[in-house]
């Protein structure tokens, strides 16, 4: 062996010792900071050579006690061209931490029920509406009770079945007009609640909020390294994702106004909505007696900003004053942010992280003033 071809093999070696060393480096820390966060990073390698969806399919399950909710311990990524997300769950499928059934001595418990806004579509644990309030206090604790897709009827099933179980003070629905539209149960009938009867079919496609893709192109990407390595994960999904961003183009922009233009799904307008407030009536109290029976104060609160809904949202609150329900709506401070800067997504109609933070602050306030 000649000693150029020596020099030139023990550069080599050197080189690729030093490339090894520095993998070895780069993952052990990223699997020190997984178990530090309690997040494994192949789940990133999973989503691009799987089929996915923006809600994978393993978040959700249904069970004898509540007929759709979210799966304990999942641990996914959602990703769209807004944002990439981690959702986790516990051990009692609530995208939250661990919370025990009794609360501790001295504290105040509220939960939170609501659909994908209150769940929290697309804003990273920490950030949500409600983690931002339970942060703020140091003597309560909130509780995220949020499903992506869950109407009146179903949050009422969760808060009976579930909910009452954590012994709270006090229980807060968060709603649009959409979760009224949403009814996917057979509890209601002769403006009447039976909770016996709760079962789940399917949501009705006028109001889903749920979209749905196939990742597949990277599956020729799949190999035992990608599938093992925290750290080649995490760099390979991060690079396929901005090339496909690249190569995809910016998608049209999201139009709300269909979102709140329920004439264009109900040509005979008055007959649903007398239907709808009817069932919503029903439903709100049943809420309110459960409530009542477990010494739980119950609060509905809309965070619908979208001035076509307001009508059915009137009618709404008169019935739930009626019943002497607390009421508040924070749709006017979000429509008032929305004219500072964009409440949704750019992309995507859900509320994003600046809509929260403005959430968080009315909700806070509204705690403030209940808790005084």
């Amino acid at each position: 062996m000649n000693k150029k071809l020596r020099f030139f093999l023990t550069r080599f070696l050197l080189l690729l010792i030093v490339i090894i060393f520095f993998f070895i480096v780069v993952e052990a820390s990223f699997r020190i900071h997984a178990k530090i966060v309690d997040i494994d990073y192949r789940i990133y390698h999973q989503q691009l050579v799987n089929f996915n969806e923006t809600y994978s399919p393993n978040l959700f399950l249904s069970d004898e006690q509540v007929p759709f909710r979210l799966a304990p311990f999942f641990q996914g990524i959602s990703s769209t061209y807004d944002f990439s997300v981690v959702y986790k769950t516990n051990s009692q499928g609530l995208r939250d931490r661990e919370y025990a059934f009794e609360r501790d001595p001295g504290m105040k418990r509220i939960l939170v029920f609501g659909d994908s806004n209150t769940f929290g579509h697309g804003i990273p644990y920490g950030k949500r509406f409600t983690d931002i309030a339970e942060n703020h206090f140091s003597n309560v604790e909130i509780i995220n009770f949020g499903v992506p897709g869950f109407g009146l009827d179903q949050k009422l099933i969760y808060f009976a079945k579930e909910g009452v179980n954590y012994l709270p003070d006090y229980a807060v629905v968060f709603i649009l007009s959409v979760s009224a539209w949403r009814y996917s149960t057979d509890i209601y009938s002769n403006g009447s609640i039976d909770l016996r009867k709760a079962s789940f079919s399917e949501f009705s496609s006028y109001d889903s909020t749920t979209l749905y893709r196939l990742d597949n192109q990277f599956r020729y990407q799949d190999s035992f390294l990608l599938r093992n390595s925290h750290f080649l994960s995490y760099v390979s999904y991060k690079l396929n994702i901005f090339y496909l961003k690249k190569q995809l183009g910016a998608p049209l922009p999201f139009d709300s106004n269909l979102v709140a233009n329920f004439s264009l799904y109900f040509p005979d307008r008055e007959t649903h909505f007398s239907i709808l407030r009817d069932r919503t009536a029903a439903i709100a109290r049943e809420f309110s007696k459960i409530a009542e029976e477990n010494d739980i104060k119950l609060i509905f609160v809309s965070i619908d900003y979208h001035k076509e809904s307001k009508p059915f949202l009137s009618q709404f609150q008169e019935d739930m004053l009626s019943y002497n329900i607390s009421y508040y709506d924070f749709g006017e401070e979000i429509l008032a942010a929305s004219n500072q800067r964009p409440v949704t997504f750019k992309y995507d109609p859900h509320l994003n992280e600046y809509a929260n933070k403005v959430i968080a602050q009315e909700f806070i306030e509204l705690l403030e003033k209940e808790l005084e």
